[in-house]
């Protein structure tokens, strides 16, 4: 109802914006599938909402009913599914016109009238039909993009390895990336509340904690043209790039809130955005090239840097063992001049006792110790031994000793 009572007070500005959105391509999608030429898509769309007024004289509540959803969607917004309900109706009546018309002409016409009728609804749905099985089997008009929800997919590789788990992503296609990549992708209207004006929905933002979104912003389309509109008004303000896939870059961001009572709404749209060839802050980003060259700077200077860091190493730990080398060697000579020296102390208070020998045998040995071996003790020449020698008393002479 707020939405409603919303949209009734600007009925005029509405009108204005979703009538030419209609007769120009909304209605043509959902009705022939396909556009036309221009200025035929136009014509095409005019009697498809006049078609229904054959009905009238059979019963007048299906035409009311076909007006009506018109109507809601003049006031709220022209999406070509919002006219699905309505769509048999409408059929219907392009149906009973081609039969009208070919009732109104020669009769040799006739028939011709009636299968041109009936194939300007035909065909271009049948080629809308092929072209949507092709995109899901991998053809696209164009062969640089890829097939349809290529970068889709590859983004949501990129979400799940990058973005960790219980953080939030604003990302187109958001049903598909959040079951391919297990994070929590939203769309707007998981984020854009419904119940609140647009003036609070910053503040709503700023309180999800809302940290990555995929850019740029004219991925997201008619049904998420509120996103849009918050990336270019600068309420969803990228800070840093993340990762780039195809045209789609993940990115962190800021969520700005106005001050005050500032309508973000009345914000001028920026003039730099950020997309596949740009920066966060909108820079033109540097080519392939440009990269690759930098990148291998980098990594040449940092090969340098290791280098010098391994022969500083290396230095010092030769260092290290030479301070060790000599460190043990001054151990070891203080071990040897420490056994000298106790060797030395050894060797004096030993020496003594070896060079004075005992020059008479001990009593206690029971060694008798004749007159002889007191002689042979003494340091007397031969000659005075000799005359000790000598018994005297006995008288014995000298030659009878001898």
């Amino acid at each position: 109802e707020r939405d409603a009572i919303a949209a009734l007070r600007n009925v005029a500005a509405n009108v204005q914006k979703t009538l030419p959105e209609m007769i120009n391509s909304e209605l043509a999608y959902s009705f022939f599938g396909e556009k036309w030429l221009p200025g035929m898509t136009q014509l095409m769309n005019v009697i498809a909402l006049l078609a229904p007024l054959v009905l009238l004289r059979r019963n007048w509540l299906w035409p009311l009913l076909v007006y009506l959803t018109v109507a809601v969607t003049l006031v709220m917004t022209a999406v070509p599914r919002y006219y699905v309900m309505v769509l048999p109706i409408m059929m219907l009546s392009w149906v009973l016109l081609t039969v009208v018309v070919a009732q109104n002409v020669p009769p040799k016409w006739a028939e011709l009238t009636l299968i041109l009728g009936i194939l300007a609804v035909v065909c271009p749905n049948f080629a809308r039909c092929c072209k949507v099985i092709g995109e899901q089997r991998g053809w696209n008009r164009s062969a640089e993009e890829g097939p349809k929800w290529k970068y889709v997919l590859d983004m949501s590789e990129a979400v799940r390895t990058l973005v960790p788990p219980g953080e939030k992503v604003i990302a187109p296609g958001a049903t598909i990336m959040s079951y391919t990549s297990g994070r929590e992708v939203v769309m707007q209207k998981d984020i854009i509340p419904t119940n609140k004006s647009p003036v609070h929905w910053p503040t709503h933002l700023a309180a999800l904690n809302i940290h990555y979104a995929v850019f740029p912003s004219n991925l997201y389309g008619k049904g998420e043209r509120e996103i849009r509109e918050l990336m270019d008004r600068g309420v969803i303000v990228p800070t840093e790039r993340v990762a780039k896939v195809g045209d789609m870059v993940l990115a962190k961001v800021d969520i700005k809130v106005p001050p005050g009572t500032q309508d973000w709404r009345k914000t001028p749209v920026a003039t730099t955005r950020m997309t596949a060839k740009t920066t966060a802050g909108g820079a033109t980003r540097p080519s392939t090239t440009q990269i690759a060259r930098k990148k291998k700077h980098v990594a040449a200077t940092k090969h340098v840097a290791a280098e010098r860091k391994a022969r500083t190493h290396a230095k010092a730990e030769k260092l290290k063992r030479q301070k060790s080398q000599e460190a043990a060697k001054r151990a070891a000579a203080k071990k040897r001049r420490a056994r000298h020296a106790a060797a030395a102390t050894m060797k004096a208070t030993t020496a003594p006792a070896a060079t004075q020998p005992s020059t008479r045998p001990s009593a206690s040995l029971g060694i008798p110790i004749t007159d002889a071996q007191r002689a042979l003790s003494s340091r007397d020449s031969p000659r005075d031994l000799e005359g000790q020698l000598r018994p005297r008393s006995l008288g014995v002479p000298r030659d009878d000793i001898d």
